[in-house]
């Protein structure tokens, strides 16, 4: 870097750096995501499973500490306010197209 008349500028090969860390901290945000999903869609199949009783309150609640641990991992990429906003998003997202599949399978059904 270099300052010159009030600015500060970057060399081109800081600018390329730049551009694949972040190229980086989006893939690293998008696989989180994804295992977060994963972990949720594993709970929720346990809750509709055909299994009861204890197992089941611990398999779910593994998924759940699951998902903790990563959401820990995207906090420190993208701070807690985001994190949780990021999450919200896909567990809605999740929500939804568990939603559209109950539905197409109903209307199989009929």
């Amino acid at each position: 870097m270099f300052y010159c008349c009030g600015k500060t500028f970057r060399s081109k090969r800081q600018n390329i750096l730049a551009k694949d860390s972040a190229r980086r901290r989006q893939s690293d945000v998008a696989r989180l995501l994804s295992q977060i999903n994963a972990e949720y869609q594993a709970a929720q199949w346990g809750l509709s499973g055909l299994s009861q009783g204890s197992s089941t309150h611990e398999f779910i609640t593994r998924r759940m500490e699951n998902m903790e641990i990563v959401r820990e991992e995207l906090v420190e990429l993208v701070g807690e306010e985001e994190s949780v906003r990021l999450v919200v998003d896909q567990l809605g997202k999740s929500s939804q197209s568990e939603e559209g599949k109950d539905k197409t399978e109903e209307a199989k059904d009929t």
